[in-house]
């Protein structure tokens, strides 16, 4: 075996950031441990997409794939019952048809390979994200989130009190959906939960046999059931269990490992210079407070909107409604006056990350 801190040792020199460069010394490690243990990736796609799974089946090293078709029930592949609950329905689906039959680690995914939710510094690429992620760190965890990038999802993201009703500044939070009458129904066997949830982004992550096993099978048929109910929005659904998979799996509700810790145990990746992890913070507390304002400035909006709207239901003549409108626009005019600055400022932040690590053009989205 090759020492570790030899591997590390590599892909920390200071006289080449190049991606490219650190790439072919982790994947030696990589091969190495990949043998060692059985792996399934486990995704849903739409029957016209068979193309946009074929990284899978090209670029990953000793994975098995599972993937499922998700609008037809009659095809003999693997498949749901009905779609409905996003990418919940099928891993619980998965879990459920493979409970005694599990691999070693089933790594738990999206059907891209180049999205902007994938890791920064593993260049937004999943077939890189999943054959350099260290097995060993999985087996020993149990569970681990491929996203080190703390936007959007960490320290604090949803917090389990419907009074404080945080959604209100981001919908994205979801947070009316973090109440003790939804969790009843999904976890009917627990008595409390935790004051917040938060993980990182977005429902990608590898779990261990043995974690999955800690629980008994009627607990994923359980979750299956409510994800799939039509009766619960489809889109909610899916998203609500984004911030609740630690929770699931390690029955905290907070799993948010520094980047340097996430980078370093899970990609062997560690970041040694102390500027290096200030930009990669700065950038994602730009991030956040960019949406923070983003979703401010999107109420103060539709506040006016409303209010003009009533205005003139009520026939409020034109002089009212200017002065009704001059209340509300000194608010939307420095927000947005925030917005556009803080909008600069994670770009020039970015820029200057992926000119510094010489990564490739960032996918749409990010």
């Amino acid at each position: 075996m090759l020492d570790r801190k030899y591997i590390k040792g590599l892909i920390t020199d200071s006289h080449d950031h190049s991606a490219a460069h650190r790439a072919s010394d982790l994947d030696i490690q990589s091969q190495l441990q990949q043998s060692q243990y059985t792996a399934g990736i486990v995704l849903g796609r739409l029957t016209e997409e068979t193309e946009k799974v074929q990284w899978i089946y090209s670029g990953l090293h000793n994975v098995q794939p599972y993937i499922y078709i998700v609008d037809d029930n009659t095809t003999t592949d693997l498949h749901l019952s009905h779609n409905h609950g996003r990418e919940a329905a099928v891993y619980f689906t998965y879990i459920v048809e493979h409970y005694d039959a599990l691999p070693d680690i089933s790594f738990f995914w999206h059907g891209d390979d180049i999205v902007w939710h994938n890791n920064m510094l593993m260049g937004w690429n999943s077939t890189t994200t999943i054959n350099r992620m260290d097995r060993d760190n999985v087996i020993k965890q149990g569970y681990v989130p491929s996203r080190c990038d703390h936007w959007p999802g960490c320290p604090v993201w949803a917090h389990f009190d419907p009074s404080r009703a945080e959604d209100r500044l981001d919908p994205h939070r979801l947070e009316s959906l973090f109440n003790p009458t939804t969790f009843a129904a999904m976890f009917p066997n627990e008595t409390s939960f935790p004051p917040f949830f938060a993980g990182t982004c977005c429902s990608q992550f590898a779990v261990s046999k043995a974690t999955i096993r800690a629980h008994p099978i009627e607990y994923y048929i359980n979750l299956q059931q409510w994800a799939m109910d039509p009766q619960n929005d489809d889109e909610e659904s899916g998203r609500v269990f984004e911030y609740t998979w630690p929770f699931i799996f390690t029955g905290r509700g907070q799993y948010c490992p520094s980047m340097q810790d996430c980078y370093c145990s899970t990609y062997n990746f560690c970041i040694q210079e102390n500027q290096d992890l200030i930009d990669l913070e700065r950038w994602n507390a730009l991030r956040t407070r960019r949406e923070e304002v983003q979703w401010q400035l999107n109420f103060a909006q539709d506040a006016l909107a409303e209010r003009l709207d009533a205005g003139k239901a009520k026939g409020q003549g034109s002089q009212e409604l200017d002065e009704l409108k001059g209340a509300f626009q000194p608010e939307i005019d420095r927000l947005a006056g925030r917005l556009a600055n803080l909008s600069q400022a994670t770009w020039e932040k970015r820029e200057g990350i992926i000119h510094y690590w010489k990564l490739p053009v960032p996918p749409t989205g990010w």
